[in-house]
């Protein structure tokens, strides 16, 4: 293992109040364990094994180099990765929220409490934070009686932010300085899956989670005009609702082409889109004919029509709330995407007449249909697209990856040094073989896609994988009370056997590890026992064999053997004793 020439690693964070968490500090390096004593306003630095880590040169802190540390554990230029594990409301999420507030100059005005960041900085102890309501700048913590050095990690950090949680949280750090791939941000970030699928790098990732039984022509999209489902059927103006009717019925009843209908459901969601905002004026539609039937005159005969109603829209402010486009440009973009399939011959997938969307087969042709027009699938006020036919936890899967990817273009241009990449529960609605694999795929992706940055990741979890992973220093465990706990006196969790790391670390011990419900009926299986009568034993026995765990079976057996030689008269001693022993005579014959 190399010893890697880390720029700048962050060590530790202490928090005086932030919502649900009060006084507490969170150790994020595997070679030094910190402490920090609010009244005294004073640092402790020890390595892993308790011996100071910090000696004074020139009165500079300098952080010592310890025995016991593997440098170069974790591959490739990753620097360290810890991972907080807790029950549900102690605080794993508000410390990645407070984290990437903190980092950056233009968030911390919204942290109204003390706080501070402690790095390693080329080999010197430095903070940044604000301790005793004094300013950054006024700001001083002490170790050794020695004054700790102040560092701005504004400019030598990018940070990078992803959460599987769709609980449409309102995070505190802008979008503009973390990248934030929250739930609800990924549905607004929509280009970024289909450039992912398009690049090279896709085809590893997919054979990865398919056990290459099938390829990348499989993945398709499907496409929902969102704002014409809204209004479709709101709208009380005749020709309108005329226009509406006839779309609906071209798109989802006769249409049997998918690059008609694909084109017919862009049309359709812009002209929706633009009616809702009141920048199409009745007057513009006097050329559309009703029918008796009330629906607009045929598609064949409409679609050009309505397609000139929109190229001549005036919007004269296309920053306004009222309009999601960016520029004129953009709009006549969207346009050009919609003549595009009257030049083109793709059939985009096969017809399936029970869906109310549009679903189109990723392959090359479609790619190079849509290239050129990739941003305008953020445009999720109009149109929204996301995978089809896969599962929650494919979809979670190709959805860290595709915004890691969309990260690495912007990230390896610039001029910072590292990147600190925070994954909130990553690993949800994954399958137990997928979550098993997570942090070795995401080391491999990291590595092959950020090769000139030194990296450092923080993940949250309740996957006992994760534990298994990573030894006891680089794992923080909070009880219910959000106390902190890194087990650095105990056995390490690493390459550990996960029921033995949900009985321990996930909080199980004393509860069991079988579910609830299981328990309950055990227990009162058990106590029967105790009192049953002859007529009951079929259906004990019976219960009894459903138990699959072996060993505590084979004590409810041993219970009820016990329990009849010693309450049971002797002729349903016999008779119990036959039926035993016909089970085994037929279980021989059966193997």
């Amino acid at each position: 293992m190399g010893i890697k020439n880390i720029i700048m690693e962050l060590l530790y964070i202490w928090i005086d109040k932030f919502r649900n968490i009060d006084d507490k500090g969170y150790n994020f390096s595997n070679q030094y364990d910190v402490s920090y004593n609010k009244t005294n306003n004073e640092l402790i630095v020890n390595d892993i094994q308790g011996e100071s880590a910090v000696s004074v040169t020139e009165n500079r802190l300098e952080l010592n180099s310890t025995t016991n540390y593997l440098a170069g554990f974790f591959p490739g230029n990753i620097s360290n990765i810890t991972a907080i594990i807790g029950k549900n409301s102690t605080g794993k999420s508000n410390v990645l929220d407070f984290l990437l507030t903190a980092l950056h100059t233009g968030n911390r005005i919204k942290l109204t409490s003390d706080y501070f960041l402690l790095f390693k900085d080329d080999g010197e102890l430095k903070f940044s934070g604000r301790i005793g309501r004094e300013s950054i700048r006024n700001s001083e913590i002490n170790c050794l009686e020695i004054k700790v050095g102040k560092t701005e990690p504004n400019s030598n950090w990018h940070t990078v932010f992803y959460s599987n949680v769709a609980d449409n949280r309102n995070y505190i750090f802008e979008d503009k300085i973390t990248f934030n791939y929250s739930f609800s941000e990924i549905q607004r970030s929509q280009s970024n899956k289909l450039e992912y699928v398009s690049s090279n790098d896709f085809e590893q990732t997919w054979n990865r989670i398919t056990n290459n039984t099938e390829n990348s022509q499989m993945i398709r999209f499907k496409l929902e005009p969102v704002v014409f489902n809204k209004v479709r059927n709101n709208n009380k103006d005749s020709i309108i609702n005329g226009v509406y009717q006839r779309y609906y019925k071209a798109i989802f009843q006769e249409s049997k082409s998918n690059s008609n209908r694909y084109k017919y459901t862009l049309t359709i969601a812009l002209f929706s889109y633009l009616v809702e905002n009141e920048h199409i004026s009745k007057g513009g539609l006097t050329d559309i004919r009703l029918l008796n039937n009330g629906f607009a005159e045929e598609i064949a005969v409409l679609q050009p029509k309505i397609r000139e109603v929109l190229s001549n829209i005036e919007i004269e402010d296309f920053n306004s709330n009222e309009v999601c486009f960016t520029s004129l440009e953009q709009f006549k973009l969207f346009l050009d995407f919609i003549d595009a399939f009257d030049t083109t011959n793709y059939r985009l997938g096969e017809f399936k007449k029970d869906n109310q969307f549009i679903e189109v087969d990723f392959d090359n042709d479609f790619k190079s249909l849509i290239q050129p027009f990739i941003s305008l699938f953020n445009l999720t006020d109009i149109i929204h697209h996301d995978w089809s036919g896969l599962s929650s936890g494919m979809k979670a899967y190709l959805n860290l990856y595709s915004q890691l990817f969309n990260t690495k273009e912007t990230i390896n241009q610039t001029i910072s040094k590292s990147l600190l990449i925070c994954i909130d529960e990553g690993d949800l609605y994954m399958h137990p073989e997928w979550q098993r694999s997570f942090l070795n795929d995401l080391i491999k992706f990291i590595n092959t896609n950020f090769d000139n940055k030194h990296i450092q990741i923080l993940l949250t979890s309740h996957s006992p994988f994760l534990i298994s992973d990573l030894p006891k220093e680089n794992v923080l465990l909070l009880d219910k009370n959000g106390i902190v706990n890194r087990q650095l006196g105990e056995e390490s969790s690493f390459g550990a056997n996960i029921h033995q790391l949900f009985a321990n670390q996930f909080f199980l011990a004393n509860k069991g590890t079988t579910g609830a419900f299981a328990k309950e009926k055990i227990i009162e299986l058990s106590n029967r026992i105790s009192s049953i009568k002859t007529s009951e034993l079929s259906e004990i026995e019976h219960l009894i064999e459903m138990i699959g765990e072996p060993i505590l079976r084979y004590r409810l057996q041993d219970k009820l053997k016990e329990y009849i030689s010693e309450n049971f008269a002797d002729e349903d001693k016999i008779n119990w004793h036959k039926r035993q022993i016909e089970k085994l005579e037929s279980n021989d014959k059966t193997n």
